[in-house]
């Protein structure tokens, strides 16, 4: 799992690394950590995604805020909003400015695994299938039986 290091200063929250990739879950968690101003408050952190879907996320055991599988499920934003509150009354909110950005799976800068086929080689694959296709020759034989013919080529 992939931590982003994130601050809370002057009510401003930013973050280290601001790239999640496409169609993630339990992939990329956040740390936040907070100025004086919040020392005390009971505090909500809330993804919003691109389709303005919000989701509140909790704090695991070690503090971390976990990024919602939802708002990686399409390409665009995702900001991210803390709430401080003490006796149910919010007394402190902390804003992005500068938004999360969830990156296309095939333009991320982690790598597929290796089991994971690439763009290239599904195209390589049904060139080849085509390729196959059109060298394939059916033909009816003078006993009424049908015969099918091609070119023997390489047979990964």
């Amino acid at each position: 799992m992939k931590l982003h290091s994130a601050t809370v200063r002057d009510r401003t929250l930013s973050v280290d690394d601001r790239r999640l990739v496409q169609g993630t879950a339990n992939a990329d968690a956040i740390v936040i950590s907070f100025d004086g101003e919040w020392d005390g408050l009971d505090i909500r952190v809330i993804f919003t995604s691109t389709t303005g879907e919000q989701f509140m996320a909790a704090a695991r055991e070690d503090g971390a805020y976990v990024v919602p599988s939802e708002v990686t499920a399409r390409v665009g934003q995702v900001y991210v909003t803390a709430v401080g509150t003490r006796d149910s009354v919010v007394v402190a909110n902390a804003l992005m400015r500068k938004p999360l950005l969830v990156e296309p799976r095939v333009m991320a800068d982690t790598a597929p695994a290796p089991s994971d086929p690439s763009q290239s080689e599904y195209e390589k694959v049904w060139a080849d299938c085509k390729a196959m296709l059109d060298s394939i020759d059916f033909s009816l034989g003078d006993d009424g039986h049908g015969y099918v013919t091609y070119e023997s080529g390489d047979n990964r």
